[in-house]
């Protein structure tokens, strides 16, 4: 019997025109082996042509990006390959139409990093 193949890594892309915000994101990840960041954007024309061309599970999307905010970005990713978003942002107030995308987490900067961890199990099953 042939031993069981191991599970590919869960694609995700990070989208943040702050370049601290993305690499601390990018090193939080570091911490769960079974995700492998596979791109990043900094403007929200970038981040829907990214996640068109790598087709990751889940995005981690900031909300103010130059070009399309994260709303449009959303919004231009319908369909049936649409990722997982989790929103991370600076921005307090947009919760409610945040989740009303359908998004799985709104995370508002700066938060714990347990909390990134939770939501990339959730997004995991």
């Amino acid at each position: 019997m042939k031993p069981a193949a191991p599970e590919p890594a869960r694609r995700l892309v990070i989208a943040d025109d702050e370049p601290l915000a993305r690499e601390r994101l990018r090193r939080l990840m570091q911490h769960h082996p079974d995700w492998t960041v596979v791109g990043e954007a900094t403007t929200g024309p970038e981040t829907v042509a990214l996640v068109e061309r790598v087709r990751p599970d889940v995005v981690l999307l900031d909300i103010r990006l130059p070009g399309l905010g994260g709303f449009e970005v959303v919004e231009s990713l319908k369909g049936p390959n649409r990722p997982a978003i989790i929103f991370v942002t600076a921005c307090d107030d947009r919760a409610v139409e945040a989740f009303g995308t359908g998004a799985i987490d709104y995370l508002v900067k700066p938060f714990e990093a347990g909390r990134l961890s939770e939501e990339i199990g959730r997004a995991h099953v």
